[in-house]
């Protein structure tokens, strides 16, 4: 998908589909998109799917959801510029600050204008650029967990055009 047809200005059409089709684990986690545009990435997660034995969050799940906010906000960088890539995650760390009683909000902010520039340069030119992302999850206003994820973009033959997900992991 070009930068030019990723849906409304903000983008959130264009991400749950994606993110209904290609990655369908977040339909299983009742996982929905609560906003996608310039400023922000947030993925609502729902506790009663994702409860425990203890009954609160499943800790598996708050990873998958924030691994797919940074992903989201990658993906989109992308098909902003017109690019196509593959998206994996390389590696990622996150704190559990507090049990998980009531469904959460897993938030990610797009990179600083010299980090987009960065990125989308190395894509271009090297056909594979590297990017950082942290990623708030919170419970109302609590912050229940933080995020920090290096996600890599692969080019796909052609450089321009369709944006798609990459299923696989690295």
């Amino acid at each position: 998908m070009s930068g030019s047809d990723i849906g409304t200005a903000d983008g959130t059409p264009d991400l749950g589909r994606v993110l209904a089709s290609e990655l369908p684990i977040t339909q299983h986690l009742g996982i929905a998109v609560a906003r996608a545009d310039a400023d922000v990435v947030e993925l609502a997660l729902p506790l009663a799917p994702n409860r425990n034995h203890q009954g609160t969050m499943f800790a598996g799940s708050l990873n998958a959801v924030a691994t797919l906010a940074g992903w989201a906000v990658v993906w989109l960088e992308v098909a902003r510029a017109g690019l196509a890539a593959g998206i994996v995650i390389q590696d990622s760390t996150i704190d559990y600050l507090r049990p998980v009683t009531g469904d959460c909000l897993a938030r990610c902010e797009p990179p600083l204008p010299a980090a987009r520039k960065q990125f989308l340069a190395a894509l271009a030119r090297h056909r594979r650029a590297r990017l950082a992302l942290t990623v708030a999850i919170t419970v109302g206003e609590r912050p229940a967990a933080r995020f920090h994820g290096r996600f890599v973009a692969l080019a796909r033959a052609g450089g321009t055009g369709r944006s798609t997900p990459d299923q696989g992991s690295r």
